[in-house]
């Protein structure tokens, strides 16, 4: 299409006008058109099968990550791991005992044991700029957000839709009044759009009757409604991890335990007590 421009006063041309001139250009058609900068970004995602298991930080360094390996790996079946950070902002680049290399959907597989580890293989710097995940046939997929709940939500993305959705919510703070605040918000946030009483909240450190009085009481209604419900989890702290992070070495058996215990209250919509952990069943999964 070439765009001929008639001259027909003296005036200055606008900017607007040039603007509608160039999207004219651009769509070659007379009809102006949304310029758009990309292609659209896609709003949904869903495994063809299996459940889906959702884990969000609340915050940086708050252990989400090594919370989401631990849930895969307090699984009985394979699984897969979908961590949604920035190649340089992973949590689990060092956690895979094998790799696998980048798959044609956008994503670097690692393997270990008997969980699949998909992470972001290129640049990501904002939510929908993350690839649909591959699909696959195993029965759970956990996906660990590494976003902030609010960047999610403000973005036309599939990971927003996920997080909205009302599958099964993982939290993850810390037992500090900054910490329980800022789970206190982002519940806030998701229940503007989804139902979060169901939501479990896992807090790396003693148990909640253990935490320092100023810390119990900066918890705020929302937070009080998951306690009373008994879906605050402690997740034991293990000195070597909170130093090295998940690498090849195995996951301490206490955190496994845990995180089976959040496995069972995840699995339970409205429960009254806390579900046995592992420990209570036998040895944890490896």
């Amino acid at each position: 299409m070439s765009l001929t421009v008639v001259r027909t006063t003296d005036r200055p041309v606008t900017v607007a006008e040039l603007k509608r001139a160039w999207r004219a250009l651009q769509s070659d058609s007379t009809v102006e058109q949304p310029y758009a900068a990309g292609p659209a970004p896609a709003v949904s995602w869903r495994p063809h099968r299996g459940r889906v298991l959702t884990v969000l930080g609340c915050g940086g360094g708050v252990g989400a990550s090594t919370t989401a390996l631990a849930l895969a790996q307090a699984t009985d079946d394979p699984c897969r791991l979908i961590e949604c950070a920035p190649p340089a902002a992973s949590g689990l680049a060092g956690a895979s005992t094998a790799e696998l290399g980048d798959t044609e959907a956008g994503w670097r597989r690692g393997a270990r044991d008997h969980v699949l580890i998909d992470r972001v293989s290129h640049g990501a710097l904002t939510p929908a700029d993350l690839p649909i995940p591959a699909e696959s046939d195993l029965e759970m997929s956990i996906v660990d957000v590494a976003w902030p709940a609010e960047a999610v939500l403000a973005t036309a993305c599939w990971l927003r839709e996920l997080l909205i959705s009302g599958e099964p919510l993982l939290l993850v703070a810390t037992a500090t009044v900054p910490g329980l605040r800022r789970l206190e918000t982002t519940l806030g946030l998701l229940a503007e759009h989804r139902d979060v009483s169901s939501a479990v909240a896992a807090v790396p450190g003693p148990r909640l009757a253990r935490w320092p009085s100023p810390v119990r009481h900066s918890t705020g209604p929302r937070t009080n409604a998951l306690a009373e419900t008994g879906r605050i989890l402690p997740i034991p702290c293990d000195r070597r991890l909170a130093i090295t992070g998940p690498d090849t070495a195995p996951l301490p058996a206490s955190v496994v335990a845990a995180a089976t215990t959040a496995l069972d209250l995840l699995a339970t919509a409205n429960p009254t007590t806390v579900a046995p952990s592992a420990a209570s069943k036998g040895s944890p999964p490896s």
